[in-house]
């Protein structure tokens, strides 16, 4: 929401400069909130459904089975991100069509993979349709972005990618390794329950943001600055 305008006011000034440092940014924060979720969702999917849904007429099982499909649209939640960045990029520009044509393909590209996935692992296959669709729709944005000299990537987002992407990775392992001391209380009582999760995913959120500052992939006043706001 606050792209758009900002990039069509530094182009229409003919202010380059600040319009590749806005859609640069813009990026830069689409992976360091969608990375992170990313990974809680893949790794932690079984618990997060569990404690959410688990209840009355909806089993073990079923807990079980959502997860997968979550796990499986979960990878696809950098580009769902990226996509609406990517596309300020030509919107900024009045150019409407070209991102709507992208979203066809995408859809097409959608309905194939998941109709292709659907007779071998069911209805993951039309999760992972969806997810698959995002990066392809993404890919068209920022190849067509850096062939018409829209988008060019500059040396901050190259240092700051493979560190969010190491933070990332990080926490991961270290959800994968905290649910385990806490399975038995996300099996316990509702009020235990909602608590376990809440303590994993708190204890998450603040692993990550330390990694973030430790590995000096955001300054950390910038940072400090983007959630106080």
């Amino acid at each position: 929401m606050v792209l758009l305008p900002s990039l069509t006011r530094a182009l229409r000034g003919q202010r380059a400069e600040e319009a590749a440092r806005i859609f640069n940014r813009a990026i830069e924060m689409g992976f360091f909130l969608s990375l992170p979720a990313a990974v809680a969702l893949t790794v932690a999917a079984a618990p997060i459904i569990s404690v959410l849904y688990e209840r009355g007429a909806f089993t073990h099982a079923d807990s079980v089975a959502v997860s997968y499909a979550l796990t499986a649209i979960a990878l696809g939640l950098p580009a769902y991100v990226l996509n609406k960045s990517l596309s300020a990029g030509f919107l900024a520009r009045e150019d409407t069509m070209t991102p709507f044509r992208f979203a066809m393909i995408g859809v097409a590209a959608d309905i194939a993979i998941s109709l292709s996935l659907f007779p071998f692992i069911h209805y993951i296959g039309i999760a992972l349709g969806t997810a698959a669709a995002a990066w392809v729709n993404c890919g068209l944005l920022y190849f067509t972005l850096r062939k018409r000299g829209y988008l060019e990537l500059d040396r901050r987002l190259f240092r700051t990618l493979p560190r969010l992407g190491l933070a990332a990775a990080i926490l991961g392992v270290a959800l994968w390794l905290g649910i385990k001391p806490l399975q038995g209380f996300l099996a316990d009582g509702e009020l235990v329950r909602m608590t376990a999760l809440a303590v994993l995913v708190g204890g998450g959120m603040a692993l990550y943001l330390v990694l973030v500052i430790a590995t000096g992939a955001i300054p950390r006043q910038e940072l400090m600055r983007f959630i106080k706001r």
